[in-house]
């Protein structure tokens, strides 16, 4: 229902509209019963999710009017007199600070993590688990792209977060938010700067092969799954342990996998990605003839 009326009306979603909701909402408040408030909250609440995510439009433009809505239903639902309402638009708002692409990054991240920390203050991992290893994913995804402080430092507490996560999304009980959390931590174990560079590497080959594992039982967007056969690809194509020629065809097949639905026509950038990719694979491939494998 919603995103029709968003697509009829693209040219009003700007940087006007985030200023008009907010003196919108906040005139509003003036004029109604606390009860019919804090439902225009909770509707704008909603809205805030469903601009946040909206795939047409100004990227941008979207995240700065669900932060906008975030911070309004913030101030209707208070941590003294709603925490759990709260604490939900903190973590909404970590998240949007995460995505941000206006600012300084290294000021959004900083913010972002400020948000997740206070969402914890309510989400405890007694009370409520499942949120609290939520906000452990989203600190993770933190963490891993910190700029200030060491990012030898940031990679370890991120791969921490993750692990944390894990303790309470399990494969059984939470599928998809389990192989999300394993694709954040293969990623972060790639990454990784601490430890033995070969060990790391098969740490991350597990993770993926697991998220992978799931996602293709679970009804998955396609994308998530071509995403992480990408990020396997390069995990293999960069593995130290076991025979190069073998590791080589097994990035080869991630690739291709993952072309399978990356086209170019619906993920351009991707495509280019994922060709790039296959190129070096094959320039470096040790299987078949070297004159073919230069030619492709």
């Amino acid at each position: 229902v919603v995103s029709p009326l968003l697509q009829s009306n693209l040219d009003k979603l700007d940087d006007n509209f985030a200023k008009f909701l907010r003196s919108w909402a906040t005139a509003r408040m003036s004029e109604v019963e606390p009860g019919k408030a804090q439902f225009i909250a909770a509707v704008i609440g909603n809205f805030s999710n469903l601009i946040r995510e909206f795939p047409q439009g100004k990227r941008a433009i979207n995240l700065e009017i669900s932060m906008t809505g975030y911070k309004f239903v913030a101030t209707v639902f208070t941590c003294e007199a709603f925490p759990q309402e709260w604490a939900t638009s903190q973590n909404n708002l970590g998240t949007a600070y995460f995505d941000r692409i206006r600012g300084k990054k290294t000021e959004n991240l900083e913010v972002a993590i400020s948000y997740y920390k206070a969402a914890l203050q309510e989400y405890t991992r007694e009370a409520f688990p499942q949120e609290w290893a939520t906000i452990q994913n989203g600190l993770g995804n933190v963490y891993v792209k910190r700029i200030e402080g060491k990012r030898v430092d940031n990679l370890e507490t991120g791969i921490r977060y993750y692990q944390a996560a894990l303790e309470i999304r399990t494969p059984s009980d939470s599928p998809q938010q389990w192989a999300t959390t394993q694709h954040n931590l293969g990623t972060a174990y790639r990454n990784r700067i601490r430890g033995e560079r070969a060990e790391n590497l098969e740490s991350a080959i597990r993770c993926y092969n697991g998220a992978l594992e799931v996602r293709i039982r679970q009804v998955f967007p396609q994308h998530y799954r071509a995403e992480t056969q990408i990020n396997l690809g390069v995990a293999y194509s960069e593995r130290i342990r076991e025979k190069r020629a073998e590791n080589l065809e097994s990035a080869i097949r991630c690739y291709d996998a993952a072309l399978e639905v990356l086209t170019g026509e619906a993920f351009p950038e991707r495509w280019a990605t994922l060709q790039n990719n296959l190129g070096t694979v094959y320039y470096d491939r040790i299987e078949g003839e070297r004159a073919e494998n230069l030619e492709s």
